[in-house]
């Protein structure tokens, strides 16, 4: 039953982030919430809470962001509520999302440090069977 209930928090949550996102991107029209896009949504197990994470919002717009869309909140819970077969709709609470920010954060930290995320190449691997790096080849 576990599993089950499992599953079904994943649908539900799979399901919410595509119709938030397409009502924060076509029909809510509020200026604060421009821009924004939904990166995840997490459900309680017993479908009544929803936190949803949101991002595309400039670092000195957040707030006023976040405020805009927990003033929207009403009538996306009624859209949801049309659009989804659910016995309730959840109560929607807007977070933003940092990971986001923290990648970049890292990204920066490894550039800086001469690596790339992507452009890492490592140099060959010590050999195990040759003590302190020594290669065997005798350079007298």
């Amino acid at each position: 039953m576990a599993t089950t209930t499992h599953h079904r928090v994943e649908r539900v949550s799979s399901l919410l982030r595509d119709v938030l996102g397409e009502l924060l991107t076509r029909e809510l029209k509020d200026p604060r919430a421009s821009g924004v896009v939904v990166t995840d949504v997490e459900i309680s197990h017993d479908l009544g809470e929803a936190k949803i994470f949101v991002t595309g919002i400039a670092k000195e717009r957040r707030k006023d962001a976040l405020r805009g869309l927990q003033a929207a909140t009403g009538f996306l819970r009624r859209e949801i509520g049309r659009r989804v077969q659910m016995r309730t709709v959840p109560n929607l609470r807007f977070y933003f999302d940092e990971s986001l920010d923290y990648g970049a954060r890292i990204d920066a930290v490894l550039r800086e440090i001469g690596m790339s995320g992507a452009g890492v190449t490592p140099g060959p691997l010590p050999d195990p069977e040759t003590p302190d790096g020594d290669d065997g080849a005798d350079s007298e």
